[in-house]
């Protein structure tokens, strides 16, 4: 060995005249220096425990740490799995830095940590998995299915995946998918119109390219896979955007357009696609609002839930929500909801619906006569305002 140069004779050196401490920290400042991490988190941890008077080698005697000490060893842990995991991913190395990453808990910095990684074919499904499949990005690895696997891997994995993000997170990519449909089939119909006119229209909407335009249309015309379509206004009702909406109503006058072999039927309440799902949209558009509902309410009663199932049901309440009819929509999903199984959790819960000391004292009757204590207490405690005064107060 080389005196004085070789790492193995500096670390002893160090010991012995500095002490254990500089010699650990010598070793973590060297490993960090050559990015050489899985050894950097090892001296890391023992580090961490050195400073706080435990063995530096877990396991080494029976260990009892009172409060503090035991969380200020967790939270220096979890201290080094962000710096190892981060920096591993920066350098490129995204199984490895995740493996760190995991404890860590804190998603809006996992979020901007892979946001800034630099896609290139090799990491591409790794990061749909780690964005998408882990919830660390949704919209960055569902954005990366989108471009990368096609439309049709991207219905399939929301349909697989997505619905069961939170509510917002689930909007946000059933956006992406209708806007992404939305414009491939717009860039289809301009250049079919381009080919048949002296030039494409340069403004206007897709709706408006169509309405004098039959011509598209003839001899069984479509410009899209026409299951991409319906797929798109089905999952475009989990969108929570006005400019979604639109969109999905545009594609819906679109295939109503179609011929017959193209005109699929859905499940309840959708069994005309098109048409349905085009009165859905004018009502989320604030267009012919009573009659949509009343739409959707003839075709929630129109069969026994036992035979048709809850979805025309679970569609209603939703739709009455959505329209800002909560109080009808409690009563609705109370009355036919209450006690059917299964359920599809298309509508909200009856939580989420109510607003009101009335809608509190609704449910609480309910749950009352269920001798649900625990609906009931939920209800009591929900009605109270944060001063202490319930809701309920004053109510006739």
């Amino acid at each position: 060995m080389n005196s004085g140069t070789d790492p193995f004779d500096q670390v002893i050196q160090i010991a012995t005249d500095e002490g254990r401490s500089q010699a650990i920290a010598f070793l973590v400042d060297r490993f960090r220096s050559e990015k050489n991490f899985f050894e950097l988190f090892e001296m890391l941890k023992i580090q961490i425990r050195h400073d706080l008077g435990l063995p530096i080698m877990h396991g080494e005697q029976h260990e009892k740490l009172d409060e503090k000490k035991n969380r200020l060893l967790e939270d220096r842990l979890l201290e080094a799995c962000r710096e190892v995991g981060s920096a591993l991913v920066r350098q490129g190395r995204l199984q490895d830095g995740w493996m760190y990453l995991q404890p860590i808990g804190d998603r809006q910095y996992l979020r901007q940590l892979f946001e800034s990684v630099k896609i290139n074919e090799e990491n591409t499904d790794l990061l749909i998995d780690i964005c998408l499949g882990q919830g660390i990005a949704p919209e960055l690895g569902y954005g990366l299915v989108l471009s990368d696997h096609g439309t049709c891997n991207a219905i399939t994995v929301f349909d697989s995946q997505c619905v069961a993000l939170p509510q917002q997170e689930r909007s946000q990519l059933a956006e992406m998918l209708v806007h992404h449909i939305y414009d491939e089939l717009c860039e289809n119909v301009l250049r079919h119109i381009a080919e048949n006119e002296t030039a494409a229209p340069t403004d206007g909407t897709l709706a408006d390219w169509i309405a004098t335009r039959d011509w598209l249309f003839s001899s069984g015309g479509h410009h899209m896979d026409v299951t991409h379509l319906a797929s798109a206004v089905r999952i475009g009702r989990f969108s929570a955007n006005p400019e979604s909406f639109q969109r999905c109503h545009e594609l819906c006058q679109y295939g109503a357009k179609l011929a017959d072999d193209f005109q699929f039927e859905s499940p309840p309440p959708f069994e005309n696609t098109y048409l349905d799902h085009r009165i859905f949209f004018e009502v989320l558009l604030g267009i012919n609002i009573e009659d949509g509902v009343q739409h959707f309410r003839n075709k929630a009663f129109s069969e026994p839930i036992e035979t048709a199932g809850t979805g025309p049901v679970e569609s209603y309440v939703d739709l009455l929500v959505r329209a800002g009819k909560n109080r009808e929509a409690l009563k609705v999903a109370i009355e036919h909801l209450a006690d059917a199984e299964p359920l599809l959790g298309i509508a909200p819960r009856v939580f989420e619906m109510a607003q009101s000391g009335q809608d509190y004292q609704l449910l609480m009757e309910h749950f009352l006569a269920k001798g649900d204590l625990t609906g009931y207490a939920i209800c009591a405690l929900q009605s109270q305002s944060s001063d202490g005064e319930s809701s309920l107060a004053n109510q006739d």
